[in-house]
Formats: structure tokens, C-alpha cells, sequence
């Protein structure tokens, strides 16, 4: 081959697009921890997630074939006097309206968090201050097709589907954390419903968002969308709670 052949004009190359693809994670990212012939492996949830997000399950399937068991978080189990003597409770004393109880500001936002969400409070009207939050929260949840109860649910479907064992970390007794709930004062009461409407907030905003992330495995963009439990927040002055 003559230098003359490679110093050659090069031919013209066709308009071509060319697409370079990287790797992308498919499903939830797992953590795992091992000591000596011993692990465990960690997969991390959402306060609440999309009824309608899919997800690959079959890392997690693999993660649970051959466990000794599935370790979920802390529960409780309400039962029927624990529900009522919340539900006795939950109104404003001497049939009080919520909006002549809450601060100006406050009764505006909610006000406009219920406009936003296309929720009618008219129910709510006479609630205290911390169950109107919560009856809102779960009301939002409903109409945007949000689940508390997601992805855990299916994960437990799996665990079980396989035979492996399934027990909460903890479980706790809510009718004490109900009792302290209800002995709130106006303002405790108050700033449980602020810390509700911060959840609903980002709930609208964010938690779609952060499911997608958390079914790709995209970690970085889950803690960009992510905030901490409000309930805590509200339950920070209970002893019951603590404990």
C-alpha cells in the first residue's frame, strides 16, 4: 500500500444518527451486609407510592429465594375500641369550627391545599386541628392513586409466594399514641396539621417522581424527592409515641 492511498481525500460519510446507550438499572436498588457465612440484604421503601408505578421484581424474588425470613418495618394492629375511642374523640370540643380555631394563615393554606388536591373538607369542618390533616392526607392520597401500603404489599405477596417467613421489626400499640393525640393542645394540634400539609405537598409534587427513581434504581434522584415521616414530626411531643 502506496502513502499516496492513505493521505487520500477521505470519502464523505452519510448523515448517520448514532445513539450511545449506557447501562441502566432496572429495578430497586439492594443493599447488601454480610458477616462471615451470614447476610442480609436491604431494600429501602417509600412513605407512599403509586398505585400505577411498575416495577421489576426479579432481583428482589432472587434477593428473597432461600431467605430464613423477611424482616419489615414496625406496624400496628388498631383494633375496634382503639379506632372508636379515636373516632370519639376526634372533634373540636362544644362543636367549635376548625376555622375559627386555626390561625388565619393556617386556615388559608389548608384551605387552598384542598382547592389544589380537589378534596372537599366540608366533613372535616369540626375536626381538630391534627385529624383534619390526616383525614386530608388520606383523602389526597386516594384521588392521586397514592398507596401507603406500596410497594411493601407486594413484596410480602413474594416473601410468601416463596414460603419465606414474614415478621414486622416491631409492633406497637397505637390506642396510647391515639390518647395523646386527642390531649394535644390548639397549637401542638396545629402544627400536626402544617406538618401534614407539607406532606400532601410533596406527595403532589414529588412522590410520582421519587417511585419512578426508586423502580430504576436512580438513588440520587429518590433523596432529591424524599422527606421524612410528618407523622413523627406531629408524634415528637408524645412519650407513647417515643417509646
Amino acid at each position: 500500500t502506496s502513502l499516496s492511498e492513505f493521505q487520500a481525500e477521505p470519502e464523505a460519510w452519510p448523515d448517520t444518527e448514532v445513539v450511545v446507550k449506557g447501562r441502566v438499572s432496572v429495578s430497586p436498588a439492594l443493599w447488601r451486609v454480610q458477616k462471615g457465612d451470614t447476610q442480609v440484604i436491604i431494600l429501602g421503601i417509600l412513605p407512599v407510592f403509586p398505585k400505577s408505578q411498575g416495577w421489576n421484581s426479579k432481583r428482589v424474588e432472587n434477593a428473597l429465594r432461600g431467605a430464613r425470613g423477611l424482616i419489615t418495618p414496625a406496624t400496628s394492629n388498631p383494633n375496634f375500641f382503639d379506632m372508636m375511642g379515636m373516632l370519639s374523640k376526634k372533634a373540636l370540643p362544644n362543636k367549635q369550627l376548625l376555622k375559627n380555631v386555626l390561625t388565619p394563615a393556617m386556615n388559608a393554606r389548608y384551605e387552598a391545599t384542598a382547592r389544589r388536591a380537589d378534596v372537599d373538607i366540608h366533613d372535616f369542618a369540626h375536626d381538630k386541628p391534627v385529624w383534619a390533616g390526616a383525614r386530608l392526607r388520606r383523602e389526597v392520597l386516594q384521588r392521586r392513586g397514592l398507596s401507603a401500603d406500596e410497594p411493601l404489599a407486594t413484596i410480602i405477596r413474594l416473601a410468601n409466594r416463596q414460603g419465606v417467613p414474614v415478621r414486622a421489626a416491631a409492633k406497637y400499640k397505637v390506642g396510647p399514641i391515639f390518647k395523646d393525640v386527642n390531649t394535644m393542645d390548639t397549637a401542638a394540634s396545629e402544627a400536626c396539621l402544617g406538618y401534614a400539609l407539607d406532606d400532601i405537598d410533596f406527595d403532589m409534587d414529588r412522590a410520582p417522581k421519587a417511585a419512578l427513581a426508586w423502580a430504576q434504581g436512580d438513588i440520587r434522584t429518590v433523596r432529591a424527592n424524599y422527606q421524612g415521616s410528618a407523622l413523627m414530626k406531629c408524634l415528637a411531643g408524645s412519650d407513647q409515641a417515643a417509646a
